[in-house]
């Protein structure tokens, strides 16, 4: 390597590691792991400078932006997730951001997955306000193999559980649907995504609204790893079906009898 470009490479990768120390700390991790990442990169050689161009444009720009902003797109930070649930008769939708995602590693063909946007502290301490978010629990339990499992989106492969507490009051969802994932479960990152799952509501609180109804559900998401932080949630999401009451689905209409007609002929007047 000249000697040149390793000194303007080690010039500049300071400038952004000192930029990168006044940002916030979620910022600061995601940056900093980029920009280390950047900096080894000169071991293997790329094989466009553009590219290494690039890539310093994106970096300086992200830690030069005010409020600790970033334009770093979610692949590079390796953290991303999109939760979309529609009504079946499109009248309704929830699209909540969910940045707490959290996987446990069962064995190499099942795994949890958490989304939410809650805490742990909202939903466990005494002093908290009633919490109001959405907690999303996706159980693969098969992890689909080309000529060994079905692969279709109508095939299922993993439950839904979706608690959506609002003030006090909990409703909780549950269903299916066909979960693709990136990997296999066992690493530090796992991920997937599911289209069309299904779900509708099947406990509630007393005072809940059910505004959603039968729903489809869109899903994608990559998660880090923490076993005994995803058990906790788990727990809480236990808890949390305890608390509502069953809903009953209405029974479908039985059909309507055919009325007999009298045969008899009507008496005749005198």
């Amino acid at each position: 390597m000249p000697v040149s470009y390793r000194t303007s490479h080690t010039s500049i990768y300071s400038q952004t590691v000192r930029k990168i120390q006044s940002k916030p700390v979620q910022v600061r991790e995601n940056l900093t792991k980029f920009t280390h990442t950047w900096h080894a990169s000169h071991v293997y050689p790329v094989h466009s400078m553009l590219y290494r161009t690039f890539i310093v444009i994106v970096a300086l720009i992200s830690v030069s932006l005010p409020g600790g902003c970033s334009v770093l797109p979610p692949a590079l930070v390796g953290a991303r997730s999109s939760v979309e649930l529609v009504s079946v008769d499109g009248s309704t939708a929830l699209r909540p951001a969910l940045p707490t995602r959290l996987y446990r590693f069962v064995d190499e063909n099942t795994a949890d997955v958490i989304l939410t946007d809650l805490s742990l502290e909202e939903l466990t301490s005494a002093d908290a306000p009633p919490a109001t978010g959405q907690i999303v629990h996706l159980q693969l339990f098969m992890r689909p193999m080309p000529g060994r499992t079905p692969i279709a989106r109508e095939a299922c492969s993993t439950s839904i559980r979706c608690a959506v507490l609002a003030r006090g009051q909990v409703g909780m969802y549950g269903g299916g649907g066909f979960l693709i994932p990136e990997s296999k479960p066992g690493g530090q990152l796992f991920g997937g995504s599911m289209s069309r799952g299904s779900l509708r509501l099947i406990k509630s609180t007393g005072q809940f609204v059910d505004r959603l109804g039968p729903t489809h559900a869109d899903v994608s998401f990559t998660a880090n790893r923490d076993d005994d932080a995803v058990t906790t949630w788990l727990s809480l999401m236990d808890r949390l079906a305890l608390v509502g009451v069953s809903v009953e689905q209405p029974a479908p209409a039985a059909p309507e009898e055919p009325v007999e007609k009298d045969n008899a002929e009507p008496a005749s007047p005198e």
